[in-house]
């Protein structure tokens, strides 16, 4: 009996032993999953900071280029006024000349049937484009 309580005491040590290793090892596996768990936490963290500078990287080239685009458009739209104001300018003077060309056809056709030589004396017309082409205000 004595042997079986050697052998009882033996199994007791090792049973003892074996769930004491379990016990740490189950004790040590809690602090190593939390300290993994924290470490995947951070690297998402991590990620996520690398994806919002990737996209504040994006958003500001777009606002660069939404930029660059607005100049361009202004620049072009001040190039057309430019243009509209130099094509109205030479329209007016166009016009100017054409109508002081039709005055002085006018006048030559009055002066060739043997009328009034004076645009004065002439229609109305002919008498407010003549003051007109000589700067005075219109008179109707």
């Amino acid at each position: 009996m004595v042997t079986t309580t050697n052998l009882d005491k033996m199994n007791n040590m090792r049973r003892t032993a074996r769930e004491m290793t379990e016990a740490q090892r189950d004790s040590n596996r809690a602090p190593t999953e939390n300290l993994v768990a924290v470490q995947k936490r951070g690297v998402g963290f991590a990620q996520g900071g690398m994806e919002f500078l990737r996209l504040q990287e994006q958003n500001t080239k777009a606002a660069q280029q939404w930029c660059a685009a607005s100049m361009k458009v202004a620049q072009l739209q001040q190039r057309s006024v430019r243009f509209a104001q130099e094509w109205m300018h030479n329209g007016a003077g166009a016009l100017r000349e054409q109508t002081a060309h039709n005055l002085r056809t006018a006048e030559s056709i009055v002066e060739g049937r043997g009328l009034s030589p004076s645009p004065s004396t002439c229609c109305p017309r002919i008498r407010s484009l003549s003051s007109l082409l000589r700067g005075e205000a219109w008179k109707g």
